[in-house]
């Protein structure tokens, strides 16, 4: 009896030995796995950027090479015009100017409309 008492004893130790060192691996395999999908998260992110950047690189050549063409139709209209062809940032100055006298334009127009009804 003791000897198959003692038999039974070693094999369920020899089991729990077994079980615990399962368990070590399963946790470690489940790290492993957690980072795994974390890095997969991270690469489908980049992708997904790195898809829509190549989309909008796309998109500025082809508005660039529309812009190239026009100024290619126009430029003559405009140098005659203008008496040179303005870069973008001669252009963005002139609009802004143009923008701040239409402002100014306006506020004086609604200064004298108020001047207008107070002396009526």
């Amino acid at each position: 009896r003791e000897l198959q008492q003692a038999v039974r004893s070693s094999s369920v130790e020899e089991l729990r030995t077994d079980i615990e060192e399962l368990q070590k691996v399963k946790t470690d395999l489940d790290r492993t796995q957690k980072h795994l999908d974390q890095e997969m998260q991270n690469l489908n992110a980049h992708t997904t950027a790195r898809t829509q950047m190549d989309m909008l690189k796309k998109d500025e050549a082809e508005k660039e090479e529309q812009i190239r063409k026009i100024k290619s139709r126009h430029g003559d209209d405009l140098v005659s015009l203008l008496g040179h062809f303005p870069n973008k940032r001669e252009l963005e100055d002139w609009i802004y100017s143009k923008s701040k006298e239409i402002n100014s334009t306006r506020d004086r127009l609604g200064k004298l409309n108020k001047d207008l009804a107070s002396s009526e």
